[in-house]
């Protein structure tokens, strides 16, 4: 798709909402739902008379006739989907620029997931070493914390400072919209540790709670923060705040690193787990997990 395309489509759809009274480019949210609507049910409509431009569609009774050619108004038909595609995203406020930027974003992440689901089953029979990414391969919450100070002009200090006010939720929410993690600083011996196991053979497979489900934007920033950064891995996994997600993985686990104490706790029930030591996860209590002051020290310990 092209700009002229986009454009002419928009002039129409202009006229189109012109003349039904409204402006496209200021509708309501309930003009915008009505209209979303409207076009989602026509997109449907169109799809499903692609579908009947194709001999033997449709299941039927052996003596049943049908016609062998295919319907030449198929490609009509895909053009009224597509222009009705097109209609939609400028209902939604979506612009052409938009569009292309998010065209290829989400075609990292389907290139990625595909290989990576391609892989996966060997991965199964292979001992893999997992890393959590924040706190791990990232110095999180501290790159949280220098973010909202950079972008609210605050002065927070502590992640507990922080979290105990109102805005925390909205900063958190802003946060992950913003592309911010794209540019995090990494915890460059964890990152070295990392490129050499790979590099000896060994399988890696990162782990993190990030919400993508909620936020997709954040599977993208994922990967091309790791990207970016030329950190090696085999796969990557996103539970949405459910670590029993990951552990149904049935993946045969080597060692675990992470810097959270809950998830060390419920890991090193099963599996080798170190815990990056830092402020954030000190107990009193013994668990049977072992605590390192860098990732580089698991090096010996494998």
């Amino acid at each position: 798709m092209n700009k002229e395309i986009w454009d002419n489509q928009l002039n129409f759809n202009n006229t189109f909402f012109k003349d039904n009274l409204l402006e496209l480019s200021s509708l309501s949210v309930e003009d915008k739902t009505k209209w979303s609507k409207e076009f989602v049910l026509n997109i449907e409509q169109e799809l499903h008379s692609i579908i009947k431009c194709f001999p033997k569609w449709k299941m039927k009774n052996i003596n049943d006739e049908y016609n062998s050619n295919i319907d030449p108004n198929y490609k009509e038909k895909f053009i009224d989907c597509f222009k009705y595609t097109l209609g939609l995203a400028q209902i939604l406020g979506i612009s052409y620029d938009e569009i292309i930027e998010e065209y290829y974003k989400k075609s990292e992440v389907v290139e990625q997931r595909y290989n990576q689901n391609k892989n996966i089953e060997s991965l199964k029979n292979s001992q893999v070493i997992v890393f959590d990414i924040d706190g791990v391969i990232n110095n999180y919450p501290y790159c949280f914390i220098d973010w909202v100070n950079d972008r609210f002009n605050q002065t927070f200090k502590t992640f507990e400072e922080l979290k105990s006010t109102i805005e925390y939720q909205s900063y958190k929410e802003q946060y992950r919209l913003s592309g911010a993690k794209i540019i995090q600083p990494i915890n460059v011996d964890t990152v070295e540790t990392i490129n050499k196991l790979y590099d000896n053979g060994e399988k890696i497979v990162l782990y993190t709670v990030r919400p993508v489900k909620k936020y997709k934007r954040i599977y993208y920033d994922t990967i091309t923060w790791l990207k970016r950064n030329n950190i090696k891995y085999n796969a990557i996994f996103f539970s949405d705040y459910s670590k029993e997600d990951f552990k149904n993985l049935g993946l045969n686990i080597k060692c675990f690193i992470d810097d959270d104490l809950n998830n060390a706790i419920l890991f090193s029930k099963e599996h080798k787990t170190f815990l990056l030591n830092n402020e954030f996860n000190q107990t009193n209590k013994e668990y049977n997990f072992e605590r390192i002051s860098k990732v580089s020290e698991i090096m010996e310990k494998l």
